[in-house]
């Protein structure tokens, strides 16, 4: 009886060491599972963090783009502007000396009709 009594108690007792490793397993893999979790999350959270930074880099880069688009219109814009004006200029001068030229032969003419009449008076004295 009492072998019975101490084989009972050594059964209840490896019982209790059964389950206490079994509730330690459980705990163990609870722990992993929990680390695991927090792992992943971590992991996504950078891989978010990185994409953020991909995108804003991307924003940025195309902003820049756009600003030298920008600039080099505004650029081509003035250098279109001077252009106008120079060929402005130059049609200007041209008007000029062609009115110079008119000017000139009026001169001429009204030179050689002074002369002309100056021989005419010459030849009837």
């Amino acid at each position: 009886m009492i072998v019975t009594i101490l084989e009972r108690r050594r059964d209840k007792v490896e019982g209790l060491r059964v389950i206490s490793a079994e509730a330690s397993a459980v705990e163990e893999s609870k722990e992993e599972e929990e680390e695991s979790k927090e792992e992943e999350e971590e992991e996504e959270e950078e891989e978010e963090e990185e994409e953020e930074e991909e995108e804003e880099e991307e924003e940025e880069e195309e902003e820049e783009e756009e600003e030298e688009e920008e600039e080099e219109e505004e650029e081509e814009e003035e250098e279109e502007e001077e252009e106008e004006e120079e060929e402005e200029e130059e049609e200007e001068e041209e008007e000029e000396e062609e009115e110079e030229e008119e000017e000139e032969e009026e001169e001429e003419e009204e030179e050689e009709e002074e002369e002309e009449e100056e021989e005419e008076e010459e030849e009837e004295e």
